[in-house]
């Protein structure tokens, strides 16, 4: 933890997550049931609002926490790294939300340059350290295999940008697309999050540790199974649904695992964090589920409803990481300033205001599933998103205060004398 980076570096994307939560909301009233059909303009937009500016930013946020504490990986000059990163990040995605929306050539060169410099800023940070861990294991080794998995998802979506702003399509462009989601949704955003969760459910809810076979054989599949199933797609060859069987599969025991760990975790109080991520691996289960379905009925209206799971899920699990983390990093930097009469964990974030966050959640994606049978439940699950990410924003401000107003108001412990100590010893 002595390597950690200051605060701010990783509040600045966690505060900017209910900013992108509140445009995807507002976007859901004025798209409204176009926002539900497979490939349009409206869909594509709105995908990337909740998978770039909410899940990714996140993401990224807890990688400039993790890499250093779990890894070992020390990034110099943190906050101007995650200054540049942020800022490519945001704009980047608005622009392509706006190339989305508006349809300008332009408007995708300008987003492929912000959101392709943003992530191969990221890879390049972060990567090669990486990579140089020989020993490498488990959470190290998700890390890995999902930066690799992002640097190739923007790959394909800089080529796909690319044709957007030619206006010409490839004959390769869906088997491009199809891989682009594939490495985002699950090379990325599956694997870290599974990364994560090897560490975190085992430490923060003192859980039976995974299987060791899930350890070392997930990513070894997941990615086996992505780059398989490109080449399958890109060359047309028969028979690519396998290795989403495999994909599916696995990602079917995660949950189910996770699960039982939850379960039989030793620390019996269930808060908000439990919930989101008991919430996460259902649906993460109805998304797993509801491809099996779509892959035997061949029935289209499955595809939004797989995607609306599969982002809940990576939804839940971040709200879930969020409430742990921050809270964390406000007592825990307070601390190591000398400030040891900061409030606790539970102070800093009022768990009765994290667990009405949970219901907001769980009623928008209710209410979101039920749209795709009434339209007239759309609007309610945009407001019930609405509410979710602005109580979200109020509990980071919270808690951002919290820290704020210690660090002006109270007064350190000099810890100058234990300084002295470590250095002569």
């Amino acid at each position: 933890m002595e390597q950690a980076p200051p605060i701010g570096v990783i509040l600045r994307f966690f505060l900017t997550v209910p900013f992108f939560g509140v445009l995807f909301s507002l976007f859901m009233f004025y798209s409204g049931s176009d926002m539900l059909v497979p490939h349009g303009p409206s869909a594509a937009a709105a995908v990337h609002l909740l998978f770039l500016g909410v899940i990714a930013m996140a993401m990224t946020g807890s990688l400039f926490q993790m890499l250093p504490v779990l890894a070992g990986v020390v990034i110099k000059v943190p906050t101007r790294h995650a200054t540049a990163v942020h800022l490519l990040l945001t704009t980047g995605t608005m622009m392509l939300v706006w190339a989305f929306i508006s349809f300008e050539p332009a408007a995708y060169a300008l987003a492929g340059l912000l959101l392709g410099s943003a992530v191969f800023w990221l890879a390049l940070l972060m990567l090669p350290p990486l990579l140089r861990r020989r020993d490498a294991k488990d959470t190290v080794r998700g890390m890995q295999i999902a930066l690799v998995s992002f640097a190739v998802a923007v790959l394909l979506a800089l080529a796909m940008l690319y044709m957007f702003a030619q206006g010409e399509m490839s004959v390769s462009h869906e088997a491009i697309r199809a891989s682009h989601y594939s490495f985002a949704l699950v090379g990325w955003m599956g694997m870290l999050i599974i990364a994560v969760a090897f560490q975190v459910i085992e430490m923060f809810y003192v859980t039976p540790p995974y299987p060791g076979f899930c350890k070392k054989w997930a990513w070894a599949i997941l990615f086996a199974s992505l780059m398989l199933k490109m080449i399958w797609l890109i060359f047309s060859l028969p028979y690519a649904a396998v290795f989403d069987t495999f994909i599916a599969v696995t990602l079917l025991g995660f949950a189910v695992i996770t699960f039982r760990r939850l379960s039989q975790r030793k620390r019996p109080v269930a808060d908000a964090t439990v919930w989101f991520w008991r919430m996460g691996m259902a649906l993460l289960l109805l998304a797993v589920l509801g491809w099996f379905g779509y892959t035997v009925s061949g029935e289209s209206a499955l595809i939004p409803m797989m995607l609306v799971a599969y982002g809940g899920f990576a939804l839940s699990v971040v709200f879930g990481m969020m409430y742990k983390i921050v809270p964390f990093l406000v007592w825990f930097h307070l601390n190591s300033q000398g400030y040891f009469d900061a409030p606790v964990m539970t102070e800093i974030i009022s768990p009765k205001r994290a667990k009405l966050h949970v219901y907001l959640a769980l009623m928008s994606f209710l209410f979101l599933f039920g749209s795709f049978e009434f339209d007239v439940l759309l609007p309610w699950a945009a407001l019930a998103m609405l509410l979710s990410f602005m109580l979200l924003g109020m509990n980071l401000l919270s808690a951002s205060n919290v820290y704020r107003r210690k660090r002006k108001s109270g007064t350190p412990m000099d810890l100058s004398a234990f300084s002295d100590m470590s250095k002569k010893s």
